[in-house]
């Protein structure tokens, strides 16, 4: 209730400033109170998933008053359904030069409990299963009854100021303040002997905060802007630790000495799963205008700098995008867009024991460098053409080239590209013809070399054992990759449609339907298909001032195949 509590000292001087402002005769008032139960069995986690659903009654209540009277207005709405569960927002005009916005909401979130019940296997020394071995799969709940949830609040207060300069001009300063509270579940997993998979319970307490200052400016036929924003995230639940096991042989419980000389931690409890603190400073500008009676244009660019406070690593992302329309005749437009941006995560030198440091045949650096997934440059360029035929039809015509360059990330083994290249076309029409309304939007996407998995989703022996590298005592059984795998199409067929029908003021009916159909043949393993159907219709009926009735129907089916591999124990 913290952010509560801030909302209400925030709107303490809002609500005396109109009180002190003299009578206002043009009130209106409007209170709402009622009651809300719910019917709870089995697990409700999923169909209430946001909901604070009890076996009981529970109050809420509405209110909103506004007073639009004189050169000082306000508006403010409640709406209180639960302790975790309300809205409010408070907003005030004076005159035509000071807006004050001021918000609140508050939801619970459940996040479900997962009893790990599925994770339990052996290994069998027969074929039929029958006789056990010694690697196994274990699992522990230490908190077998909690309830794992999280309450969301959001409190915004944001200041608009118009200036009283000869150049039309106005600022903006914000404030915004984020918390997430509760539980959630917390999996750890050794690995050496046996695998043991561990939950416990792990407080959440998050905090994020965004300040911001905007300047916006007219200059001659230009709207020009400016806006810096500092942001911070700040973690204050405790660490979360796990017991790691001691690794050792799984049959003997021996070889410690051994099996600890190719592992990196064993036999000590250790923190896990914990979000670090870190802050982000954001600047942005905006240059908007009309070039000529049938030119305009619009241009952006942006900067940020993400810090983690723990490590010092820095990401930082440099963004533009500019936008001419062109209006060849009032009935046909052409934009074109343009668009980079660029991401660049710092590296991190990872420092790892030797492996079987001290024991026969070890001594082999595993230390590395680890280069970003994160770091890439993504350019496109868009062209679109909008034709009103007449009053009632109007077409739409777009193409856009989209390129992604990964710096460190391979998405074809054969080639060794970093790049995926996609090319987009759309062609959507609109329709009106008295009160019937349509529209049809059709589209088709080739992309090469969709974000995939190019090292290999199987492997199958190469060689029997052979020495490693370098190496006459150790010997590996050397595998080989054989499959690319992906869930993205190389090709995407979009096509959807929707009608509505006005009868009157308290009448309307509404059809839509969807067909998606997508592929994959570019990988070297087998072929990826996804196909998805969506239709539905509904009608709205005003039976009188109190009742309102709504029927529909939606139907939805979708299929998507992929081959993959679990690895258990070895791989």
């Amino acid at each position: 209730m913290k952010k509560f509590a801030i909302f209400l000292l925030a709107c303490l001087p809002l609500i005396a400033w109109p009180t002190m402002a003299g009578d206002h005769v043009d009130a209106n008032n409007y209170v709402e109170t009622g009651f809300h139960g719910s019917d709870i069995s089995k697990d409700h986690n999923q169909v209430s998933e946001y909901s604070q659903s009890k076996t009981r009654v529970q109050g809420l209540l509405k209110v909103r008053t506004i007073d639009a009277s004189g050169d000082l207005k306000y508006r403010l709405d409640l709406a209180l359904f639960s302790n975790d569960d309300m809205k409010m927002k408070l907003v005030i005009h004076k005159g035509s030069w000071f807006t004050s916005t001021t918000s609140y909401n508050k939801f619970l979130h459940k996040l479900g409990h997962d009893t790990l019940s599925n994770l339990s296997w052996r290994e069998a020394e027969d074929r039929e299963g029958t006789i056990p071995a010694h690697k196994e799969l274990t699992h522990v709940d230490y908190d077998p009854t909690q309830d794992y949830y999280k309450v969301y609040e959001d409190f915004r207060q944001v200041f608009d100021i118009r200036l009283n300069t000869a150049m039309p001009s106005d600022i903006q300063v914000g404030f915004r303040a984020q918390s997430r509270t509760g539980y959630h579940q917390v999996m750890q997993l050794s690995h050496c002997d046996t695998c043991h998979v561990q939950s416990k319970a792990a407080r959440v307490d998050e905090n994020a905060y965004d300040i911001w200052a905007k300047f916006h400016a007219k200059v001659k036929k230009f709207d020009v802007s400016y806006k810096y924003t500092y942001s911070k995230f700040n973690n204050q639940a405790d660490e979360t630790s796990f017991y790691i096991d001691l690794p050792r042989h799984p049959a003997t419980g021996g070889a410690i000495d051994e099996f600890g000389s190719r592992t990196l931690f064993g036999g000590e409890t250790l923190p896990s799963e914990f979000n670090n603190d870190n802050r982000k400073s954001t600047h942005e500008i905006h240059v908007e205008g009309a070039v000529s009676s049938r030119d305009t244009v619009v241009a952006g660019a942006s900067y940020s700098d993400l810090t983690n406070e723990f490590t010092n690593l820095d990401l930082t992302t440099s963004t533009g995008s500019f936008r001419w329309s062109h209006k060849f005749r009032t009935n046909f437009v052409v934009d074109t867009f343009l668009s980079y941006y660029t991401m660049d995560n710092d590296d991190v030198f990872v420092d790892i024991p030797a492996w079987r440091d001290g024991r026969p045949g070890g001594g082999q650096p595993l230390s590395w460098t680890r280069y970003s997934a994160y770091n890439r440059n993504v350019s496109y360029v868009k062209l679109r053409a909008r034709y009103k035929m007449d009053g009632n039809n109007r077409f739409t015509f777009s193409y856009r080239y989209k390129q992604t360059d990964r710096d460190n990330v391979v998405v074809n083994l054969e080639d060794g590209s970093t790049d995926t290249k996609s090319s987009l076309f759309k062609v959507r029409w609109d329709g009106r013809f008295d009160e019937l309304r349509a529209n049809v939007v059709a589209s088709f996407e080739s992309i090469n070399h969709p974000f995939e998995n190019a090292r290999g989703i199987n492997e199958a022996p190469a060689a029997a054992y052979t020495p490693f590298p370098d190496n006459s005592v150790i010997y590996y059984f050397q595998r080989q990759v054989i499959g690319e795998a992906s869930n993205m199409p190389s090709q995407d067929l979009n096509v959807r449609g929707n009608l509505s029908y006005r009868f009157s003021d308290k009448a309307s009916f509404n059809m839509y339907a969807g067909f998606r159909s997508g592929e994959n043949n570019e990988l070297n393993t087998y072929t990826m298909n996804i196909t998805a159907r969506t239709a539905g219709t509904s009608m709205f009926f005003v039976l009188n001032e109190k009742t309102v009735l709504t029927v529909g129907y939606d139907y939805s089916f979708s299929k998507q195949n992929a081959v993959f591999s679990v690895p258990v124990m070895d791989g």
